[in-house]
Parts: structure tokens; C-alpha cells; sequence
């Protein structure tokens, strides 16, 4: 027998050897629960975890939040058996992600004030699965979309205050649009310190202005910038698109 039939068989007996397995083992998971979103981060996870979810797992998870908010969920680890195992993640009627495979640091926001997890495992094969958390925010409803609702006036002093990106560090949401004004006294400056920053290349953005001058327009990974204002004012805008988030950026703020 030559090497490629040998191979060819090897592979129709897997075939066969799983198609075995899968018709005789027909235990399912009973898993998943109904839960309120609060201010405060609360964990969700697959079953078992960290250890393997069982196989025939079918679990459902439908989270909550007040009227006039929504519901952001951070899936901090995941990994199943690539192409059998999923998690669907809906909000209402609209699938925003059916996942398989390994991914980590990942955020998903709602339409509306619920969010629904569908975990499905086959009948053989299994692995850690997922670790996620989630937490209630506010939108303020704009047209075409909705936009986070962040950033603040500020009034810089010789301490140095802190600036971020919001929910640093963990990643920053879909479709913010964040402004900071940061003011110093007459005749002084403000000095920004930008520690770290870290962003989708391309397409999310935290840009810098003094007095109608744009002084930078960040996007990718920096380490240690510093950004002085031309008068006595330093304006920062962050925005996002609707997909992939990093960790964003923190920064401090002193007069000079």
C-alpha cells in the first residue's frame, strides 16, 4: 500500500471513528441563567471553567439592563473545538458574533437593553471555553447611531491628574466618541503625558488639538509622548468604529 491510500484511509476512519462516537453519546448540559447588568463588572463563563465544558452542553444566558441603558460584555478568553463548538451573541433578533476557535479581549455592545449568549458544544472534544464578564453603560441615543456617553472639562493644576481611555484597561467600546477639555490659568500651559496607547490601526483614533491646532492624531501603539498646548487649552477626542477594540490609552495632565 503506498503512502497517499494509506493516508486516504487513515483520514475515512476518523471520519467514521467520530461519526461513531457522536451517535452514541447523548448526555447534555444543563447550564445558563437570566441576570440583571449593573454598574458593577459581573463574571459569565462556560461550564466547568477553567476547566473543559462537557461535551453536548447547551446553555443560555439572558442579561438585562435598566430601560435607557445597554449591555457590554468583555470576553476575556475563549477557546473551543474550532468549528463545533460556537458561542452566538445576540441582541434581540440581530447575531452580532458566532464564535469558535480561540480569541481573547474582545467587547460586545447591545442594540438595545438586552444581551443573549447561546454556548453549544458537539459530543466529543472539549476545552476550557470562555471567561467573560459584563456591565450595564449608559448611550445617549443620537442619529445615525449612538454614541458613548464620556469624557469631561477640566482644570489643570501643578498635581498631575489622570486621563483615559474609557473602562481602562480593560478595552475600550464600539462607536465612542469621547472630548476632553483640559484648561489652565491665564498664561499657562497644559502638558499631557500619554503613558501608554494602544488602539485598532487605522480606525480608531485619540487626536489632539490646541487652539484650533491639530498638534496629533494617534492610532496603533505608542509608549511615553508628551503634547504641550499652545495657549492655555488642550482639547482630546477618542473615537472608535463599530468593530475590534484595544485597551486604548492613559495619560496625566499638569500645568506648565
Amino acid at each position: 500500500m503506498d503512502f497517499k491510500t494509506f493516508l486516504t484511509i487513515s483520514v475515512l476512519f476518523c471520519g467514521v471513528q467520530r461519526q461513531s462516537i457522536e451517535a452514541t453519546t447523548t448526555t447534555a448540559s444543563s447550564c445558563g441563567f437570566n441576570a440583571v447588568a449593573t454598574s458593577t463588572s459581573q463574571p459569565i463563563t462556560s461550564p466547568n471553567y477553567p476547566n473543559n465544558y462537557p461535551n453536548n452542553a447547551d446553555c443560555t444566558w439572558t442579561i438585562t439592563a435598566s430601560d435607557g441603558m445597554r449591555v457590554q460584555l468583555n470576553l476575556i478568553r475563549f477557546s473551543t473545538e474550532r468549528s463545533y463548538d460556537y458561542l452566538i451573541i445576540l441582541s434581540g433578533v440581530t447575531q452580532l458574533a458566532k464564535l469558535s476557535g480561540s480569541y481573547s479581549n474582545r467587547i460586545y455592545l447591545s442594540n438595545g437593553k438586552s444581551l443573549t449568549l447561546r454556548f453549544t458544544s458537539d459530543s466529543l472534544f472539549n476545552m476550557p471555553g470562555f471567561n467573560a464578564t459584563f456591565i450595564e453603560y449608559q448611550y445617549i441615543v443620537t442619529t445615525p447611531k449612538a454614541t458613548l456617553l464620556c469624557g469631561y472639562d477640566a482644570v489643570a493644576t501643578s498635581t498631575r491628574q489622570p486621563i483615559t481611555s474609557p473602562y481602562y484597561p480593560n478595552n475600550y467600546p464600539n462607536n465612542a466618541d469621547c472630548t476632553w477639555t483640559i484648561t489652565a490659568s491665564d498664561g499657562m500651559r497644559v502638558q499631557l503625558n500619554l503613558i501608554r496607547f494602544s488602539t485598532e490601526t487605522s480606525y480608531d483614533y485619540l487626536t489632539i488639538s490646541s487652539d484650533g491646532t491639530q498638534l496629533a492624531r494617534n492610532s496603533g501603539t505608542y509608549l511615553n509622548r508628551i503634547y504641550t498646548s499652545i495657549g492655555n487649552t488642550l482639547t482630546l477626542r477618542f473615537t472608535s468604529d463599530r468593530s475590534v477594540t484595544r485597551t486604548g490609552f492613559n495619560a496625566t495632565f499638569v500645568v506648565v
